[in-house]
């Protein structure tokens, strides 16, 4: 299965040594992370604000001083709630960097299983949790580290982001993943559905033709489609009256066409931009099915 449309690599300053901080500060619903995945660990402090993440078939609002933690090779998108503001500090590293390629004890027991999917992250640590102080003090420490760069200062953040692995470990926040069958095909499946969508969501899509990806019925493809990703298809009633109304994706459109909208200079893209922002809710929250002649009202 192809899943390269929402892989996204990080990029690092030295690809010898990959390892990058940013901080990323989200105001009047800008930016919006849509879904993606790459094979790095992402761990993120939430210093202000609250934004809702999305990781593999959780979601949650953050709050400050959250810990959150997402896995290599996880689906998961962060997205504005309202015009609420929102800073994070992301931290990523990729595992080649604590010795994942190298063949020992520690690697075989700890490292690729955490790669390979085998164990998983809890999803954030909040600052009442277990460990939470200990933890936190080595994260924001490798974080000074890293942008500091003081004299040896790679072979502090190794050192470090072994401990941080180490108190992940010892405080039961990395454990090993209850996957099922079901649940392997799930994932599989909606990679499929989201790849087909990020080809071609230029095009009118319909339910039945990524209903048809999952070999669902198109009523059981809607609701695993809401269950798994809160996305909600709606009715399209744009259709001739010699063509058969047929349910469209046009929500799940929406939030890449603004990307496409964002990147033309002009006032009409920027009215039609901030009209579509402020619609999406809208549309994301109560979907009814009209009936052959009813059209959706905004």
């Amino acid at each position: 299965m192809k899943t390269d449309t929402l892989y996204r690599q990080t990029t690092f300053a030295n690809k010898d040594f990959p390892f990058s901080i940013k901080q990323i500060l989200t105001q009047n619903g800008q930016p919006d992370i849509l879904f993606h995945w790459h094979t790095d660990i992402e761990i993120i402090y939430v210093s202000e604000g609250t934004a809702q993440f999305h990781i593999d078939y959780e979601y949650f609002d953050s709050q400050a001083g959250d810990i959150i933690l997402i896995r290599p090779n996880a689906l998961h998108s962060i997205h504005p709630i309202q015009r609420d503001s929102h800073t994070m500090d992301v931290l990523h590293f990729n595992l080649d960097l604590v010795g994942i390629s190298h063949k020992n004890i520690a690697t075989l027991k700890y490292l690729q299983p955490l790669y390979n999917g085998d164990f998983e992250f809890a999803r954030r640590i909040q600052p009442d949790a277990p460990g939470y102080e200990e933890i936190k003090s080595c994260l924001l420490d490798c974080m000074k580290n890293g942008r500091d760069q003081g004299p040896f200062y790679e072979l502090r953040i190794k050192s470090q982001l072994n401990e941080l692995l180490y108190l992940l470990y010892s405080h039961h926040y990395i454990v090993e993943k209850k996957f099922s069958t079901e649940a392997y095909r799930r994932e599989e499946k909606i990679r499929l559905v989201l790849d087909h969508i990020s080809d071609h969501y230029q095009e009118e899509l319909m339910i039945e033709q990524l209903a048809e990806l999952c070999n669902f019925s198109p009523t059981h493809f809607m609701n695993f489609f809401k269950k798994t990703t809160e996305g909600f298809p709606v009715w399209n009633t744009s259709f001739n009256s010699v063509s058969k109304k047929r349910p469209s994706f046009c929500s799940i459109q929406i939030k890449p066409s603004l990307r496409l909208l964002a990147s033309q200079d002009s006032i009409i893209s920027q009215t039609l931009t901030a009209s579509l922002r402020n619609t999406t809710k809208q549309l994301l929250v109560t979907i009814e099915k009209p009936a052959s002649n009813q059209t959706i009202k905004q």
